[in-house]
C-alpha cells in the first residue's frame, strides 16, 4: 500500500505569527488544503496521515478533512517538538498494510500529482528518492564571514519534497537516529547515513517552501497565473 505522511505541525515562527501558518489563506483556502488536495488526486496514493501539532487535531480534522471532504486522510495526529518527531508519529500512525510512503512538507502547497507519482515510481531499486532542483546561482563553502571554496552547483542540489522510502527502511532510519540522538535536515540525510542509496528526481522551481509572507506572495502570484487564460498570439499571418 502506497500512503503519504504530510507533516504540518510547525508554528509559523519565521512568518512572525502565532498561528500555524499552514492555516494561512491562499488562493481563498487553507493553505493545507492545497498541499492535502495533491495528494488527494495522486493516484498513486491511496491513503494519507496529516501531523499537526497538538492543539490543533480536533480542528484540522474539522475544518481541514470534514470541511473540504479530503477523503484519503485514514488520520490526523499530533506532532513533537522538532521536524524529525513528528515525521516519527506520522510513520507510527500508518495503517499496517503501508509498504511505502512519501513524506511531504505541509507548507509546500504548490506540489503536484505529477510530481508525487513521479517520486513513487522512481523507487525502484533504490532505498528512497528525493525530489530535488538544480542550483541557478554559485554556491560557496564559508567560514564564518569568509569564503573558504567555490562549489560545482551541477554536482550540488537542492532537496525538496516528497521524499519517498520503502516504510521498513525509513522507520529503522527514524529508530536508529533518535537511538543515536542524530537530528538530521531531512527525512533522506536519515537514510543516507545507513548507507541507503537515494535517488534524485528532477523537481519543480514552483514547489516552495512558505516561510515567510513573501513566499505566500509569490505562491499566490502562481497560482494566479494558472488561472490566467493564455494570451491570444497577435503575430502577423
Amino acid at each position: 500500500m502506497r500512503v503519504a505522511v504530510i507533516a504540518a505541525a510547525g508554528f509559523g515562527v519565521r512568518m512572525g505569527v502565532p498561528e500555524g501558518k499552514q492555516y494561512f489563506p491562499l488562493a481563498g483556502v487553507p493553505l493545507l488544503v492545497h498541499t492535502i488536495r495533491a495528494f488527494e488526486l495522486a493516484p498513486s496514493v491511496e491513503s494519507t496521515v496529516v501531523v499537526v501539532n497538538r492543539n490543533d487535531v480536533d480542528f484540522c480534522q474539522r475544518e481541514i478533512v470534514q470541511k473540504f471532504g479530503l477523503g484519503k486522510v485514514a488520520k490526523v495526529v499530533g506532532g513533537g517538538v522538532e521536524r524529525q518527531d513528528s515525521v516519527a508519529r506520522g510513520l507510527a500512525a500508518l495503517p499496517r498494510d503501508a509498504s511505502v510512503v512519501a513524506i511531504h512538507d505541509g507548507a509546500r502547497p504548490l506540489v503536484t500529482p505529477g510530481l508525487i507519482d513521479a517520486c513513487f515510481n522512481a523507487l525502484s531499486g533504490w532505498e528512497g528518492t528525493v525530489a530535488a532542483v538544480p542550483l541557478k546561482d554559485t554556491p560557496k563553502m564559508v567560514s564564518g564571514e569568509m569564503i573558504v571554496k567555490t562549489l560545482d552547483r551541477k554536482e550540488v542540489w537542492l532537496a525538496q519534497t516528497p521524499q519517498v522510502f520503502q516504510v521498513d527502511v525509513i522507520r529503522e532510519a527514524h529508530e536508529r537516529a533518535e537511538l543515536e540522538d542524530f537530528l538530521g535536515t531531512d527525512d533522506a540525510s536519515l537514510v543516507e547515513r545507513l548507507g541507503g542509496r537515494i535517488r534524485l528526481v528532477p523537481g519543480s522551481d514552483e514547489n516552495i517552501k512558505i516561510t515567510t509572507l513573501s513566499d505566500l506572495v509569490i505562491a499566490e502570484a502562481i497560482l494566479a497565473a494558472k488561472k490566467r487564460p493564455p494570451t491570444a498570439d497577435r503575430r502577423p499571418p
